[in-house]
């Protein structure tokens, strides 16, 4: 992917956020793209706050699928990218 899409995709993710910053899912997806190209630090920001909220949105329903989903997968991004990160 070129460095010109990589920012276009990054934008409007950033800009979905903007937009809804309550949803958890628009966070892991920036979390997941920084990590594919190396951003650790950005990664395990958003992969920190996409788990928050995931797990605030899995205490609040019956049926939280999806949250856990979300949860999860923040949870295995997270404990990746502090393996690239200094303390």
């Amino acid at each position: 992917m070129s460095q010109d899409r990589i920012i276009q995709r990054l934008e409007r993710i950033t800009a979905d956020i903007h937009d809804q910053p309550h949803v958890a899912v628009n966070y892991l997806l920036r979390a997941e793209v920084y990590a594919q190209y190396g951003y650790w630090e950005q990664a395990l920001v958003d992969s920190e706050r996409a788990y928050e909220l995931a797990l605030n949105e899995f205490a609040g329903r019956r049926w939280g699928v999806v949250a856990q989903a979300i949860q999860d997968r923040a949870h295995r991004l997270m404990t990746k990218a502090k393996r690239y990160v200094k303390s």
